[in-house]
C-alpha cells in the first residue's frame, strides 16, 4: 500500500511539474497554485472567445462565432413564436 501511494504522489508531482513552473510544489503554495491554474483557465477562456485561440476546431464553430450562432439562430427562433 505505501509502494502504491509513492508511486500515486510521483505521478501526481510529475502531473503538477507538467503544468509549469515547480515553485508551487508543496503545502504552503496550494493556493498560489490554484491562483495561476484559474488565471491560465480565464485566459484560455477569453482567448477561445475573441477567436485567438491555438485550439480552435475548422469542423465546428468555436468560441463566440459559437455564442454568435446561438443567440442569433437558435434562441432567436426560439422567441419568435
Amino acid at each position: 500500500m505505501k509502494a502504491r501511494l509513492n508511486t500515486l504522489k510521483g505521478q501526481t508531482q510529475q502531473k503538477l511539474a507538467a503544468l509549469g513552473d515547480t515553485t508551487f510544489l508543496g503545502d504552503a503554495h496550494r493556493g498560489s497554485l490554484v491562483l495561476k491554474l484559474m488565471t491560465q483557465f480565464a485566459r484560455d477562456l477569453v482567448s477561445s472567445i475573441d477567436g485567438t485561440s491555438f485550439d480552435i476546431s475548422t469542423k465546428e464553430l468555436c468560441g463566440g462565432a459559437r455564442v454568435y450562432y446561438v443567440f442569433n439562430n437558435v434562441w432567436k427562433r426560439a422567441y419568435k413564436y
